[in-house]
């Protein structure tokens, strides 16, 4: 019997969870302290958006934005905002302080959302190439100059702002799947018009929602 030792808080109450090591024989003792109350409340919170996903409810940043409300926000144990709470922070920012609600979103259906989110999330720029007569570099910045902030965001915030640009664009994917219909892989998300592609080539259906690619990797 091997026992994980931890520090023991006096002020917290103490669980113990046997987790049996399969094939082996043996068992772990550990000694899971009770979690703070900002950590406790985020986990209900993150069982509350899994409940979500499950009954079809709404996108979980939206979910988590209503559930944590605006004068709460994710901690870590050390005080400091947490990487998926930054996310979601700016994520809400964008929607109501710029107005990029789900029909803004929508319209952009070309990947610039996604673009964006490349070039806000780089350290250094980055180029594009266009190969032809001439070989050419461009910056793929999808939009006007105008919407352009890179310059007014030091590294750290911008790849905030490249979270949330990425979350938006998989609910503008999940939306259209819903809109038109599209059968959806339910291991590895790919759908009639994005498959994915290993050995074989581009995926197809092993049965209904699940692809061929993933249905190799269970056999």
């Amino acid at each position: 019997m091997e026992e994980c030792q931890l520090p023991l808080d006096p002020a917290r109450r103490e669980e113990f969870v046997e987790i049996e090591a399969k094939g082996a024989g043996n068992c772990r003792r550990r000694r899971l302290e009770t979690l703070a109350p900002d950590v406790a409340a985020a986990l209900s919170d993150v069982n509350a958006a899994i409940l979500a996903l499950a009954s079809g409810q709404d996108e979980v940043v939206n979910f988590l934005g209503k559930r944590l409300g605006p004068a709460r926000r994710r901690k870590d144990l050390s005080g400091a905002v947490d990487g998926v709470g930054l996310i979601l922070r700016e994520r809400r920012r964008q929607m109501t302080d710029e107005g990029w609600d789900e029909a803004h979103d929508d319209r952009h259906a070309q990947g610039e959302l996604a673009w964006a989110a490349v070039c806000y999330a780089a350290r250094e720029p980055v180029y594009t190439m266009l190969r032809g007569e001439h070989v050419s570099f461009f910056d793929p910045w999808p939009w006007d100059d105008a919407w352009d902030k890179r310059g007014q965001h030091n590294w750290y915030r911008r790849i905030q702002i490249a979270g949330a640009l990425l979350a938006a664009e998989l609910d503008r994917i999940r939306r259209r799947r819903e809109r038109l219909g599209l059968q959806v892989c339910r291991e590895c998300g790919c759908s009639e018009d994005m498959a994915c592609m290993d050995v074989e080539g581009p995926c197809e259906w092993a049965e209904e929602g699940l692809c061929t690619a993933c249905a190799r990797k269970e056999a």
